[in-house]
């Protein structure tokens, strides 16, 4: 089961390489997960870099103001989690073994969050960026660095900065959007606000600001001529 960031199509399987660090388990399965890395690929949208904390965060920022979920997909930083049958995903527990898969064996995921808690397989993840994007153009709102708090899902997963963005509408009204976490470069973890945008940047979450658009000019991920 998977929770907001579901969808029915599957995209190309993402090519997988070199561990990394290890990253805290997840929330109540105390679940202990490492993180897998890819090397970037080459973006499937050609543009101009866009250059905002002038360090390698800006990547993932761009490849998301451009909506580019080729490109945030060879970004991931995949958490290896022990699978589980019959799984529910929710409260933490971790991903459902599929049918070729044996109890506890180790899989490849990207954790995704919104009002549940989900797991999604890399060959899902291109969707799952496009679905949490859907707009095409999304907004910076904010780049901070995380306040740890280990009871979170996965302790936040290693990250080191959190970027959000403002992506829609919920149908009540208020802004929805969407935060990018991530590690040095890779984004490790996809989580959509439940109710509101603000709660992804609530004052409890940051432990510093990284970069303020409200005070600086954010430039658009533009398309090369």
């Amino acid at each position: 089961m998977m929770t907001r960031t579901t969808v029915c199509s599957l995209a190309a399987a993402v090519v997988l390489s070199v561990l990394a660090a290890a990253c805290g388990g997840g929330g109540d399965s105390g679940t202990k997960t490492t993180v897998k890395t890819v090397p970037p690929a080459n973006t499937s949208k050609e543009r101009t870099p866009v250059v905002l904390t002038g360090t390698v965060l800006d990547q993932a920022i761009g490849a998301a103001l451009a909506a580019d979920e080729i490109e945030l997909a060879a970004l991931a930083g995949y958490s290896r989690v022990a699978c589980m049958k019959d799984s529910t995903e929710k409260a933490g527990a971790p991903p459902a073994c599929r049918d070729n898969e044996s109890d506890g064996a180790q899989v490849e995921v990207m954790p995704s969050s919104g009002c549940d808690t989900g797991w999604v397989r890399p060959e899902q993840l291109p969707d799952a960026f496009r679905f949490n994007l859907s707009t095409g153009k999304p907004v910076l709102v904010s780049v901070y660095k995380p306040r740890v708090r280990p009871t979170e899902f996965g302790g936040g997963f290693g990250a080191d900065a959190v970027a959000v963005f403002r992506t829609n509408k919920h149908a009540e009204g208020p802004d929805a959007g969407v935060a990018l976490h991530i590690r040095g470069s890779r984004v490790v973890w996809i989580e959509a606000d439940c109710h509101n945008l603000s709660e992804l940047n609530a004052p409890a979450r940051v432990e510093s600001i990284v970069f303020d658009p409200a005070v600086a000019a954010v430039p658009t991920a533009t398309a090369a001529p």
